[in-house]
């Protein structure tokens, strides 16, 4: 988030916008609906594609091997076009086997690796699954990984909890939106018609706002007027990132304030401003949570405030009273009013909403502190358990070994020594009664001897 591009003007847009050789813009210059081109597709890969469309400005490019869902716009000096069979081969898959994605399952995006691509389906093996699944090859389905803005909601997570239930006690609810690049874009659709799906129609009106009114918008984006048509035709891609001046240009071309929540760690939930403030119209809600991440906030009174216009007539109405400065003098005044708010107050908003993103990351630090000293506790007093284990079993192996060489310190003969006196006891005891027995024997022969005489 935040006001200044100089980064994303000077550095990964410079990449994506880069001007080519005089001889290169000339042959941009002449590109026709029906054109071949080979051209980097969102995936990284260059391919062959065909121009469908054609404006001074851009063209819209399909893709070889992918569907009209992945129809993309891209500028005419953008360095992802170039000349037929320049850069791409034909036997180039839209995607690389094995490439990591992020496809969305039912109610969230997931890790996966591509195992198998088709024109109209892809199948991808989810890193958290060992089945592999088929899903439809859309945008709504499968985002390069680089694309998946990080979103920190944990839906499990109780500061999210918080956050929910602090916008349940001012009777409002979040509906949320794809992270895929045009949460902003998608969040503001779904505030305005109940849909998120028309949000290329919100940004492409929003950047035509924008253009009508560069006076206003220009200094807010670093650079002179080249870096801001350049800022301006990035912001116009799909799945590129909604920043502060989009959401003013799209607060004046719906004039419709619009209210920013973000989490708060004490309160739950919190309001950081309203953009465009009027008392007349209803605001457009929206969630600022966690990473960066814009969904809708749903209130009461949100079905009855959506357009009855179909998505961009009420748009092209609005930029044509822009085109020729037809303001109604309280339009006028509000207007006036909005843009010194946020010329002023653009810093703030910036700080608050870096303020709510610091103190969700100090909140789940702290968890992920006092989750990590319950485990070193849990993990102190296992080893404790175990030491005193190993002990109580090295003191019995202890006394076992003591009593084994007690014994075996003994004099080996004697158990010999033993036997041979309880043989010595036996055999003297035979020999007494041997000898008393002859005695008696002789004593009786002279007895007998005597009275014969």
């Amino acid at each position: 988030m935040g006001l200044d591009p100089v980064a994303q003007v000077e550095g990964n847009e410079d990449a994506a916008m880069l001007r080519c050789n005089q001889a290169s813009e000339m042959w941009r210059m002449k590109l026709r609906a029906h054109d071949s081109v080979d051209a980097q597709n969102p995936f990284g890969t260059w391919c062959s594609a065909q121009v469908v469309e054609a404006t001074p400005q851009s063209v819209v490019i399909r893709y070889h091997g992918m569907n009209s869902h992945w129809d993309e716009r891209l500028p005419r000096d953008s360095a992802r076009l170039a000349s037929s069979s320049t850069h791409a081969r034909n036997d180039n898959l839209p995607i690389a086997l094995g490439t990591p994605v992020h496809v969305f399952d039912n109610s969230s995006w997931r890790e996966a690796h591509v195992t198998c691509v088709c024109v109209d389906h892809v199948r991808v093996l989810p890193t958290d699954s060992p089945t592999e699944v088929w899903l439809p090859f859309t945008p709504h389905s499968i985002t390069p990984s680089e694309k998946q803005r990080t979103r920190r909601i944990l839906h499990s997570n109780s500061c999210f909890e918080h956050y929910v239930h602090a916008l349940r006690q001012i009777n409002m609810r979040l509906f949320a939106v794809d992270g895929d690049g045009n949460c902003l874009f998608r969040a503001v659709s779904h505030q305005l018609y109940g849909d998120d799906r028309h949000h290329g129609i919100v940004r492409r009106f929003c950047m035509d706002y924008m253009e009508l009114q560069q006076s206003f918008f220009e200094p807010f984006i670093v650079g002179d007027m080249t870096a801001f048509q350049r800022y301006v035709r990035y912001k116009r891609q799909d799945a590129v990132w909604g920043d502060d001046p989009e959401l003013q240009a799209i607060c004046e071309l719906y004039d419709r304030p619009a209210q920013v929540f973000a989490y708060d760690a004490s309160a739950g939930a919190k309001r950081l401003r309203v953009f465009h403030d009027t008392q007349t119209r209803p605001p457009i809600c929206l969630s600022f949570y966690g990473g960066g991440h814009y969904d809708s906030v749903v209130g009461p009174s949100h079905r009855a405030n959506l357009l009855a216009d179909e998505p961009g007539a009420y748009e092209a109405r609005k930029i044509a009273l822009a085109q020729h400065k037809q303001w109604s003098d309280e339009e006028a005044s509000v207007l006036e009013l909005s843009r010194k708010e946020f010329g002023g107050s653009t810093m703030t908003l910036e700080a608050a909403l870096a303020a709510s993103c610091e103190a969700y990351d100090a909140e789940v630090a702290k968890r992920i502190d006092v989750a990590a000293i319950e485990t070193v506790r849990a993990e102190s007093e296992l080893h404790q358990l175990q030491n005193e284990m190993l002990q109580c079993v090295a003191k019995q192996s202890e006394e076992e070994l003591l009593q084994a060489a007690l014994e075996a310190s003994m004099d080996p003969y004697q158990d010999e020594l033993e036997v041979a006196l309880a043989l010595s006891t036996n055999g003297m005891d035979a020999y007494a009664i041997d000898a008393f027995d002859e005695e008696e024997a002789e004593m009786q022969r002279a007895i007998q001897m005597s009275m014969l005489q």
